[in-house]
């Protein structure tokens, strides 16, 4: 059984959604404490709960300890088979980290899955619905079929927001190794400003989208932000950017930068576009929230990818999940300050 310390590093949520994906996906078997330790609230909370809850019906799993509040709970996996799995997470708890615990071994079972989800679409500290579906799906879309669709928008603090996702793996896929370096030639600038319903009079997704838009002159090439209104329980924002790239033989790829309004009625123009022109002008393929979750399929399928630089340490989330894929996979993760992480 693998001994898993919920504290490690970052010491949050993030450690028992990988675990849950690498135990499904190599049949092993965990037990982790000190869960989501350094934590405010620690302990297993609603979105962590649904997380294993989620895990445990796509493989018939045996869970000790799953309750609400826990520090720490074992978990042994069974065979995956195709699913229909309705979840609510019952909060604003982020619907795509909960989708992390199980999305990684569902492409590489070869099965078919549909899963609708309620809770959080938009929420702080993670990928939000356009994120999800315009820059993170496509990164996979060599190994699966993926269809996502928004049925509500759920912002903090009441959530109940509602997705559906159906995920078809490849059957006899086989995995070449993960190597990116770089993004490739930037073709077009595209986005999407999202905002509640009563923000509306106040034109808040399109002053966003407009300001994007004024500070990206210096790029000559096409540039098309979406604004959209939704109906929500809570009032919120959110707001993406991205390039689409061509690399070589033709092949198209994603890259961008997400965040929702910490004070729903506070802009993120400026951040959103100051990190983009990081990535562009830094040719990185790989935002640095997106590298902690591409860690467990570069340990996979051995590789390189180039993220933000390094300074004096790991971001706590990037060291948690190569804690735990390193656990799981007997294999070792290395990076450099420039930003490289390479698995051999």
């Amino acid at each position: 059984m693998i001994e898993i310390d919920g504290s490690h590093a970052e010491g949050g949520g993030s450690i028992l959604r990988m675990s849950l994906a690498l135990s499904i996906h190599t049949k092993q078997p965990f037990r982790i404490t000190n869960i989501r330790r350094q934590r405010k609230k620690p302990g297993l909370n609603s979105q962590g709960l649904t997380s294993v809850i989620l895990a445990k019906e796509i493989c018939n799993a045996k869970v000790v300890g799953l309750k609400r509040g826990a520090y720490e709970l074992e978990f042994y996996p069974g065979e995956i088979s195709s699913k229909n799995v309705n979840v609510d997470i019952g909060s604003a708890g982020s619907i795509f980290l909960v989708i992390q615990s199980i999305f990684l071994p569902c492409i590489l079972s070869g099965k078919k899955f549909s899963f609708n989800i309620k809770g959080g679409t938009d929420v702080a500290w993670s990928p939000g619905y356009d994120y999800f579906k315009e820059v993170f799906l496509p990164f996979f879309e060599n190994q699966g079929r993926f269809e996502c669709k928004l049925l509500k928008r759920g912002y903090y603090p009441k959530g109940r927001g509602e997705i559906t996702l159906k995920i078809e793996g490849f059957k006899n896929l086989k995995l070449d190794p993960l190597i990116l370096d770089k993004p490739g030639r930037l073709i077009t600038i595209k986005g999407a400003s999202n905002a509640s319903k009563d923000l509306e009079e106040l034109n808040f997704a399109d002053e966003e989208a407009n300001n994007v838009i004024s500070q990206l002159t210096d790029f000559k090439v096409p540039i098309n932000i979406t604004r959209t209104y939704a109906e929500a329980e809570s009032t919120g924002s959110g707001l993406l950017l991205y390039g689409i790239f061509e690399q070589e033989e033709g092949k198209i790829f994603r890259t961008g930068t997400y965040r929702v309004s910490p004070k729903m009625k506070e802009t993120m123009s400026e951040e959103v576009v100051s990190e983009f022109k990081k990535l562009i002008e830094q040719d990185i393929p790989i935002d640095e929230f997106f590298a902690d979750q591409v860690i467990p399929f570069l340990a996979i399928t051995k590789g390189r990818i180039k993220t933000i630089p390094i300074d004096k340490h790991l971001s706590r989330h990037l060291e948690s999940n190569i804690y735990v894929a390193e656990k799981f996979l007997n294999k070792k993760i290395t990076t450099t300050k420039e930003g490289y992480i390479t698995c051999n």
